[in-house]
């Protein structure tokens, strides 16, 4: 009975995501941030036009950049697939890359990516997956990430040489802070899952004290379950904790591989557009790196205008204006705007598949409903004409009938 309410509820999660609201957000803030990409350029809208073409152009450059990119999607499914042997998930690879594709999807959507780990936990269950480990997958995944930035961050932070405005080392640093305790809380519940469980406990029983103050002796069903539900999940964590260190290592492996091809396709587009430093590739890879850190929390949906505004302020050093400008359009292309379409399309095409495995099941129900109405009647119909014949078939002429029928038959089984 728990199970039909739960099937509805999550059947309205699409349709009650604002997603047109933040489709909108998304394409004012990013047609503001283009704006102000070809006002900082003053006029040489021809030249960035140009440095694109020429970048297209480049047979093998271009085939560079289509290969990374593709290996950083294939990189993220790997990312899932790991997860995955330890939660118990099997990860296929069509459903895998309708994953990453509705992950990034919904990311660049919403502020700080906060949806698409929703949209990740939303897929998996309704593919069947228990929710616990759903939950568990997609929280635990970008909980990997974080760690990683963290740990490169000071690094980069006190021995990378790089001339760094003040306010853009104290948004590194309120990042970091911000990623510190987030990676603190979710390394607490992976290895340490004991005291998160008390803590549940302990919250849960405030609450249940707090609703029988006002309603003594009242039963708290709906509460239990999110109990239960929460503890399910304390324990799905744990199971990446019972992993060791190699299922550890290898999460954060394919973790640190996925970030590094994103950071290296961001410098074969440098280096197409002939941008370069006085480091070399090195300082390339470094201002991608920091550039990725800062847009990954901006305030606007997938760092919309934020990426585009701020990103030619960051790189505006490295080359002309004609050749950054270049550069911000083609990433956001590769990176955001290109994943965007193919996400959006995919996952649009999982709700339908979706909805209509719902449709005939439902379907299905009312068939069997109906099926089941009929029988009583049907039944009852048959049952007055076999009564009729039980009685006449005790009358002489009856039985006539039949053994007449029944010689005739006979007969005609017999050969001429």
């Amino acid at each position: 009975m728990s199970t039909q309410p739960a099937t509805t509820t999550e059947s309205k999660v699409p349709s009650s995501f604002p997603l047109k609201r933040f489709v909108a957000l998304f394409f004012l803030f990013t047609s503001i941030g283009v704006g102000v990409l070809f006002y900082q350029a003053e006029g040489n809208s021809g030249a960035v036009f140009t440095h694109v073409l020429n970048f297209l152009r480049s047979p093998w450059v271009l085939l560079l950049a289509l290969v990374l990119l593709a290996f950083d999607w294939y990189t993220d499914y790997l990312r899932y697939v790991v997860l995955g042997r330890y939660l118990h998930i099997q990860m296929p690879l069509k459903f895998g890359m309708k994953l990453v594709f509705a992950n990034l999807f919904f990311a660049y959507l919403t502020p700080g990516g906060t949806f698409g780990a929703p949209m990740v936990i939303y897929m998996l269950h309704k593919r069947g997956e228990k929710l616990s480990n759903s939950i568990a997958l997609a929280l635990i995944k970008p909980f990997l990430l974080f760690f990683i930035m963290l740990a490169s961050g000071p690094l980069m932070y006190f021995f990378v040489d790089l001339t760094i405005a003040p306010k853009t080392r104290s948004l590194l640093a309120i990042s970091s802070g911000f990623m510190l305790i987030l990676t603190i809380l979710v390394a607490s519940i992976i290895f340490v899952p004991k005291p998160a469980r008390r803590l549940v406990d302990w919250g849960f029983n405030q609450l249940r004290a707090l609703i029988h103050r006002r309603n003594p002796g009242v039963e708290t069903p709906r509460l239990d379950r999110w109990e239960d539900g929460v503890d399910e999940t304390i324990v799905a964590f744990n199971l990446f904790g019972k992993s060791g260190w190699k299922g550890i290592l290898l999460a954060l492996a394919s973790t640190f591989l996925n970030l590094f091809v994103y950071i290296c396709l961001s410098v074969a587009l440098l280096t197409g557009l002939n941008i370069q430093s006085k480091g070399g590739v090195w300082d390339l890879w470094i201002f991608s790196y920091l550039y990725y850190f800062m847009i990954a929390f901006a305030p606007t949906p997938g760092g919309s205008g934020v990426a585009e505004g701020g990103g030619y302020w960051f790189f505006a050093g490295l080359g002309s204006k004609g050749q950054v400008t270049a550069y911000i359009l083609l990433w956001r292309f590769f990176t955001c705007y290109l994943v965007m379409g193919i996400g959006a399309t995919l996952f649009m095409r999982f709700v339908s598949k979706m909805k209509m495995q719902e449709l005939d099941m439902v379907r299905h129900a009312h068939i069997q409903t109906e099926s089941s109405a009929e029988l009583p009647a049907a039944e009852a119909q048959n049952s007055t004409p076999s009564e009729e014949s039980s009685t006449d078939s005790n009358s002489p002429d009856s039985s006539a009938t039949v053994l007449s029928t029944l010689d005739n038959s006979s007969n005609a089984d017999l050969p001429t």
